[in-house]
């Protein structure tokens, strides 16, 4: 203040003696200088009414934009990720841009300023992951049913698993082991590869364990997962495994955690599978296993095999995995039961299985010995249900694929639910075929004794020679070629040749 009064002084001094420039000077001061300084200041506040005007204006903007289109970044991959309220999709830089600038009205006022609110909404876009979005309905249930009922008999089942998979994406699983199967292997595998491609994450589903091994029982939940469930990823769940981690992601935040989840469910049976750990020791289990899965029974006996079987049934009744080691499971049990160390059996003991394996045991036994040929498990089935004649010990294939998988384990391919490299002594099916067309076919009359291809002599063999047993048309193919050799071409036409080797 005192600065600019000296300075009127100045200029007052300066032109003391001329009276024009007196009164010009005062004229400046008293009329002009307010007047300026007025429309300066009312410059001044629309200047900033309407940067705040523009600010507000931009912040509705960021903020509707933001609202209405779902657009996420992932940091690792630098993609951006669209949700369209049904799927999660991979979308370029451009198409948001596009969006950002065709937003912005070209006539509003924030039309000379697009350029900067685009960097400005992209800074927030980037600052966005998928992984806190919020998906649809209609994303959630198509998820869920992806899991069930192809790996969980329920949707409860099917939301605790998803609720699971979201605390370990989150980081949110702390000391806890999920126990699942095998099952989970390839949907596991597929998740962590999209979890580390497009976040930059590690070992982030290593909570979930595909067995048992050593955990603390009070720090494992059981995961439910239906029997049968499938090993290799279904197509339509491994295109989609961004969506089902979103879904996860969303569970897990929705419910706090799988803990709660746990605690809120009405579902006493998922209760109790989960929590089947908690509370107990191996050495529990095992004592209820002999209470509950084993029958006293005097002169009976149980071999370490059939006890393991018998095991395993009782956990598959339970619905929760192994959860004993081998060999601890059969130290465990000598303990609680009589033990014959010479026969390796166990004495005194029976179960409800045991006829049938026994059964079963006898039947391979006698039927079965080392060969090049291959069964389905159907036809095993088949085989023993002929061999036994007991209706009362009927074998289902389900029950056949547990006993070989457990019994016969190198014999047995699941994913092919074959028994391979075996021979039975009740259907060589090389032999079979060789007959149907060294000795069947000639004495059949008509055009059924001389088919022009295999494709024909496997009607006749399946429809008109009806053999009590009838493998499929690719084994008998493949067995045809083998047996007529240089008369079949590549075709699986049947040469004249062999008809006439056969007069």
């Amino acid at each position: 203040m005192e600065e600019l009064l000296e300075k009127v002084r100045d200029m007052w001094s300066l032109y003391e003696t001329d009276e024009y420039m007196r009164s010009r000077l005062q004229r400046h001061i008293t009329a002009i200088l307010p007047s300026t300084l007025e429309t300066e200041a009312k410059s001044a506040q629309e200047r900033a009414d309407r940067h705040d005007r523009l600010k507000c204006q931009r912040e509705v903007f960021m903020e509707k934009f933001l609202s209405t289109n779902m657009i996420y970044f992932c940091p690792r991959s630098e993609e951006f990720i669209h949700y369209d309220g049904k799927q999660y999709n991979v979308y370029s830089e451009d198409n948001v841009l596009h969006d950002i600038l065709t937003s912005i009205p070209g006539g509003s006022d924030l039309a000379p300023w697009k350029h900067r609110i685009k960097g400005q909404v992209m800074k927030k876009v980037k600052e966005r992951s998928p992984l806190g979005s919020l998906p649809e309905s209609g994303t959630i249930q198509r998820v869920v049913g992806y899991m069930c009922p192809s790996f969980f008999a329920s949707r409860n089942r099917a939301k605790y698993f998803l609720t699971v998979l979201g605390d370990c994406v989150l980081g949110k699983a702390g000391e806890r082991h999920f126990i699942g199967n095998a099952s989970l292997k390839s949907l596991l595998k597929e998740v962590e590869d999209c979890l580390h491609l497009k976040f930059g994450s590690a070992a982030s589903v290593s909570p979930i364990k595909l067995k048992y091994y050593d955990h603390s029982y009070d720090n494992c939940r059981i995961l439910p997962i239906a029997s049968g469930a499938p090993s290799t990823l279904p197509l339509e769940i491994s295109r989609r495994v961004l969506d089902l981690i979103c879904v996860a992601a969303h569970y897990s935040d929705r419910y706090q955690s799988s803990e709660d989840y746990l605690a809120q469910s009405h579902d006493l049976e998922l209760q109790s599978v989960a929590n089947f750990t908690r509370g107990r020791t191996s050495e529990d289990v095992v004592k209820q296993f002999v209470q509950d899965g084993l029958t006293q029974c005097e002169g009976a006996s149980l071999t370490e095999a059939n006890v393991l079987f018998v095991w395993k049934k009782y956990l598959d009744k339970l619905g929760v995995p192994d959860l004993v080691f081998k060999n601890t499971l059969l130290q465990m049990l000598r303990q609680h039961l009589v033990y014959d160390a010479s026969a390796k059996v166990f004495e005194g003991v029976t179960s409800i299985h045991l006829p049938v394996v026994s059964s079963f045991n006898k039947f391979w036994a006698e039927t079965m010995q080392s060969g090049s040929q291959a069964y389905e498990v159907d036809e095993v089935v088949s085989l023993f249900r002929k061999w036994n004649r007991k209706r009362s010990d009927a074998l289902s294939p389900e029950l056949a694929m547990e006993i070989l998988q457990e019994m016969f384990a190198e014999s047995y391919v699941k994913e092919d639910r074959q028994v391979v490299n075996v021979v039975s002594n009740m259907w060589d099916k090389r032999e079979s075929v060789s007959e149907f067309f060294y000795v069947t076919l000639p004495s059949m009359e008509g055009a059924a004794g001389s088919p022009a291809d295999i494709r024909s002599a496997y009607h006749t063999y399946s429809r008109v020679w009806r053999p009590d047993f009838i493998m499929g048309k690719t084994c008998f193919s493949a067995y045809a070629r083998e047996v007529l050799g240089s008369h079949v071409d590549d075709d699986g036409m049947i040469e004249e040749t062999f008809w006439q080797s056969l007069e």
